[in-house]
């Protein structure tokens, strides 16, 4: 072939480079603040945020440069989803809390924990023997699994539920798919008998009942 019958590029650039190099630069700023800068950095956020953009893009792309966009749009969906689903099964600290069916069933406030943690398993945190005169906070962390919290009765409950994965059922109200959330108070008007629950699980089922 000789040069004068070489094709070339007389679009300048287009979007489908400009978007992957658009998204290899966040990934890029995002990695220098984490190792260089010591800044915690959530990579599943930035591809998250990343895939927004592709989004915006795709519809105002031409249409020969949409499948480049299309390609990063799945490439991004993948990794974000892997990072949602996948990654609190397989990272290591997950297995560190523990593996099976436990129960927790404090008898008074003296035995009450500030904070229940779990990794892999079904999770009953029974506080229904625990009288609350005054507010109290207890937090619940579950990794993957199903975690039900049974709280006091003529207790003023305020829940802040989340589940990355899953389903949250709170006295019946019930909520589900990708990262579903409760913040709401429930039960009598208190001032000083409050509990204060924060509960979350990575991946499956969170249920708060008296």
């Amino acid at each position: 072939m000789t040069a004068a019958s070489t094709p070339r590029n007389r679009d300048g650039i287009r979007w489908g480079q400009l978007v992957w190099g658009g998204a290899l630069l966040a990934f890029g700023v995002a990695w220098f603040v984490d190792v260089v800068a010591g800044v915690s950095v959530s990579y599943a956020v930035v591809a998250a945020a990343t895939l927004v953009a592709v989004g915006l893009a795709l519809p105002l792309a031409p249409p020969g440069d949409r499948g480049g966009v299309f390609g990063l749009g799945l490439v991004l969906t993948v990794v974000v989803l892997a990072g949602t689903i996948i990654g609190p099964a397989v990272d290591p600290t997950v297995v560190a809390r523990g593996v099976g069916d436990v129960e927790f069933r404090p008898t008074d406030a003296t035995q009450l924990q500030e904070r229940y943690e779990h990794g892999v398993g079904n999770v009953a945190v029974d506080l229904r023997a625990v009288r609350v005169d005054s507010p109290t906070a207890v937090a619940v962390d579950l990794a993957v699994g199903d975690l039900i919290v049974r709280v006091p009765p003529e207790t003023a409950i305020e829940v802040d539920g989340e589940v990355g994965v899953g389903e949250i059922v709170v006295f019946g109200d019930q909520r589900g798919g990708l990262g579903p959330t409760v913040r709401r108070r429930y039960g009598p008007a208190s001032e000083t008998r409050v509990l204060r629950l924060d509960a979350s699980v990575g991946i499956g089922r969170l249920e708060v009942a008296r």
